[in-house]
């Protein structure tokens, strides 16, 4: 997430947010590309003009065991309102991805711009009962799983072997190292890690209760609201959970500039496997809305 934020004491540069799967240090590799002036850093890679708000988990432990899709867009701009100097413009991963798309469109006086990795990332969860292609449902295998017990006992007793291989499933080109697998999989240890990822799991097709406090957020959801927002959505050429053909016709959910660019040989984790590419983009984007 691009905005500007106050001076915070150990404010963690990507928003505390934690990983289910990859943790923030998907954000480091852009952060730290990001030419900005002396005066714009709190601290080393904590700088008032840039927050990464990737990954995975709720921002307070209120809605942490719910993480529906609906309580990730509450919490984004909750956390704007503690940090708060507008307007945002929001780079998103992932489950950050959908936070950042639902503040897009829900509270667009919030956003100047959207730097969106995979298009419109805002689950149909009203539709979730309908069938996707063969194809499609064989890259589901591992929510599927996480619908039943034997998935929890598998994520519960395989954290590391099974993060690994998704990672290798859906970025099939990224050579990661020993060492950067391990900067993100000590938070597979997290206590809650295994419950929150099962709730989403089940939550997105409707296997879990949401949050009675969010269903108007889920109402509004439902609508499938476009985003006015300038906006550029990367899109790794092999990724392997959702191909470039899942995002080919979402133009139609964006209302202002738009621009989507398949990116060759890259797969899912945009922002570690071509962090300069997500960075020239973010910087594309801020100049424009300048």
């Amino acid at each position: 997430m691009v905005g500007s934020i106050k001076e915070v004491p150990n404010l963690n540069p990507f928003g505390d947010i934690r990983g289910e799967r990859r943790k923030h240090r998907s954000g480091y590799n852009v952060c730290t590309r990001l030419p900005l002036r002396p005066q714009e850093f709190i601290q080393p890679c904590r700088f008032r003009n840039l927050i990464i708000v990737n990954e995975r988990y709720e921002i307070d432990r209120s809605g942490l065991a719910n993480r529906s899709v609906p309580s990730m867009g509450d919490s984004t701009p909750r956390l704007n309102d503690v940090l708060y100097r507008p307007p945002l413009g929001n780079r998103p991963t992932n489950i950050g991805g959908r936070a950042t798309c639902i503040v897009a469109a829900l509270w667009p006086e919030r956003v100047r711009c959207l730097l969106t990795c995979n298009g419109y990332n805002m689950q149909d969860i009203a539709r979730s009962h309908l069938p996707a292609a063969p194809e499609q449902e064989h890259r589901f295998w591992y929510q599927y799983y996480f619908h039943t017990e034997r998935g929890r006992a598998g994520l519960t007793a395989n954290r590391r072997d099974f993060c690994r291989l998704i990672w290798r499933l859906w970025s099939p080109n990224w050579q990661f190292d020993d060492a950067t697998f391990e900067r993100s999989a000590i938070s597979f240890d997290n206590p809650d890690f295994v419950d929150v990822t099962i709730q989403s799991y089940r939550h997105r097709f409707r296997y879990a209760e949401g949050d009675p406090a969010l269903e108007p957020i889920e109402q509004r959801l439902a609508a499938r609201p476009t985003i006015a927002a300038p906006t550029i959505n990367l899109h790794g050429e092999v990724n392997g959970v959702g191909p470039p053909e899942t995002s080919a016709s979402h133009a139609r959910f964006f209302t202002g500039p738009y621009q989507r660019r398949v990116i060759p040989r890259a797969g899912h984790n945009l922002p570690q496997e071509v962090p300069g590419i997500v960075t020239e983009a973010t910087l594309e984007l801020i100049k424009a809305t300048a």
